[in-house]
């Protein structure tokens, strides 16, 4: 009898052993950005043999295959594919995106133009749109700037057919306000569309997410998954943040699975992107409403700031406090920096966000610093500085803040100051010429689209590698819930000084931006660039470019 019922057991337990296993895979990368240099294709090549030990059945890039469309490039992607996949190659998908067509003229224009070359150097199987079947499901294949009536009849006719069953949208461009930084890189036309069908699953890159960003799912009418950043050093040759992901998919409900492919590490296994099947935005896992009700992190109990001068005379100030604890770590720390006035009051003249502890290993978790650049302080005088926790969906935890006294800080070269830059500086539309903005009750009524601060072009003139400090103050108010951005940007090349700033949305009372940075060559002349988000008003209230 005690045999029998070991053997029922056994038996009962491979069933279910069976019954779990998936119907299909696929293994997604994005943003691999590979260069005529083969090195650029180190993380893709980990990533390829990360899927072929796990048996994928579709193979997605989800955009930006290349950094520049340099035939080189292409050669060196389908040789790495047909290294790791000499025979029995699964299906693969690739949406065109901006970096792959981006020599072929204006963005209007250059997708007709750049298709052609994309498909043949990459010896693709697929058109520039696409729908493919496995075990019965369907993904659908759209270019990054689609013509939305296809766009729409693609997802309407897929839907209908499998009504039972999710539809894999496989985009470049995420759905704007869902997924981490869809805000300002996100789009408003595929939101307005994919909001109207539920069994969409969009996996799309562009955002170059990384597979410790909880918010990089996100659930409401339909369901985003943002696939990580495969190679995050665009324009260098060395490889950094290979990341990947296999999806499973089972009668009831979809898998992601995350990997650090450098590493060949599965992230938190214990903690899977699970979607269940068929989706209900009323329960779905990822909804912003099901993340609001996690607890915050918090800082332990006494928590303290510390402050420490680099040196004295000083060019920066480093703020060591506890870590914050919470179940994914700490998204950002929202610092906010406040000056004593003449009259005794605090001013509030900076709010940033600084990095959080969640891609560290929770045992590393112990102290937490960062730098702010002397450029914010005045010698000697009274400052206030409060950190806030918060997670990847916006719950803030408990502040801790100290009130300090700065010495004094080094002397730059000062190159140009002005404390009225409204009336000292020219603020144009768009890219070339010297059309400005209409000036109303002291702010720019600024169109949410590009457009220039421009600087006396002498101020600039240094050799390469020179480092300088650029400061401004701004006032801002922007509607909605887009940010802009703000990069200093060389006038001939349109290359970046410096990363981005995002600005915060709403009504900003004053904002100090500080950006250290190395002039990359001597010809460079740089504007401050104003970009994306919506119409709004803006008020330069001060600007100075030093030389240290």
């Amino acid at each position: 009898m005690k045999k029998h019922l070991s053997l029922l057991l056994v038996l009962a337990a491979l069933v279910a052993g069976a019954a779990e296993k998936p119907l299909a895979k696929a293994g997604f990368v994005s943003d691999t950005h590979v260069t005529p240099s083969l090195k650029s294709c180190i993380p893709l090549e980990k990533a390829l043999r990360l899927c072929k030990a796990h048996k994928v059945d579709l193979l997605i890039n989800c955009g930006d295959v290349a950094d520049k469309p340099h035939p080189q490039a292409y050669i060196h992607y389908r040789n790495t594919v047909k290294k790791v996949y000499p025979q029995n190659k699964p299906f693969e998908m690739m949406p065109l995106a901006w970096h792959d067509v981006s020599c072929y003229g204006n963005y209007k224009t250059a997708w007709a133009k750049g298709w052609p070359h994309f498909k043949k150097a990459l010896e693709l199987e697929h058109g520039l749109y696409h729908e493919h079947t496995l075990a019965g499901y369907t993904f659908l294949l759209v270019p990054q700037e689609p013509d939305f009536v296809r766009f729409e009849k693609m997802i309407a006719s897929a839907c209908q057919k499998t009504p039972d069953k999710p539809v894999f949208l496989i985009d470049h461009y995420p759905a704007s306000h869902t997924v981490f930084r869809s805000k300002t890189w996100g789009d408003a036309r595929r939101r307005k569309i994919l909001d109207k069908y539920p069994q969409i699953i969009q996996l799309c890159g562009h955002i170059h997410g990384n597979i410790r960003r909880e918010n990089c799912i996100w659930q409401g009418n339909f369901t985003v998954v943002n696939i990580p950043c495969c190679r995050q050093s665009v324009g260098k040759v060395v490889p950094l943040n290979g990341q990947a992901v296999i999806m499973e998919i089972f009668k009831n409900k979809v898998v992601f699975r995350r990997f650090d492919v450098m590493t060949g590490k599965e992230y938190r296994p214990e903690d899977r992107w699970i979607i269940p099947l068929p989706h209900d935005p009323g329960t779905a896992p990822y909804t912003e409403k099901m993340r609001k009700r996690l607890p915050a992190p918090q800082f332990p109990k006494n928590s303290r700031i510390t402050f420490k001068p680099d040196k004295i005379p000083f060019d920066s100030l480093l703020f060591t406090f506890p870590e914050a604890q919470g179940k994914y770590g700490v998204f950002t720390y929202s610092t906010q920096l406040f000056r004593k006035t003449p009259q005794g009051a605090w001013e509030k003249f900076m709010v940033k966000d600084m990095p959080g502890n969640y891609q560290k290993d929770p045992e590393q978790r112990i102290t937490a610093a960062f730098s702010l650049s002397a450029g914010f302080f005045d010698s000697g005088r009274e400052y206030k500085i409060s950190i806030t926790p918060v997670d990847f969906f916006g719950n803030s935890g408990k502040s801790i803040e100290t009130v300090f006294k700065t010495p004094r800080k080094r002397q730059a070269k000062l190159l140009f100051e002005s404390r009225d830059p409204m009336k000292e500086l020219a603020f144009c539309d768009g890219f070339r010429g010297k059309k400005g903005f209409p000036v109303k009750k002291g702010f720019y009524f600024y169109h949410g689209d590009n457009a220039r601060l421009l600087f006396p072009e002498k101020v600039w003139e240094a050799p390469a590698q020179t480092k300088f400090r650029f400061t401004i103050d701004l006032r801002m108010e922007q509607p909605g819930n887009r940010p802009w951005t703000l990069v200093l940007q060389d006038q001939v090349s349109r290359g970046n000084a410096f990363g981005r700033i995002y600005t915060k949305e709403g009504k900003t009372d004053l904002q100090r931006y500080v950006v250290e940075f190395y002039k990359k060559n001597q010809a460079c002349n740089y504007y401050l660039l104003i970009r994306e988000g919506k119409a709004g008003k803006i008020r330069f209230e001060y600007v100075k470019i030093e030389k240290l």
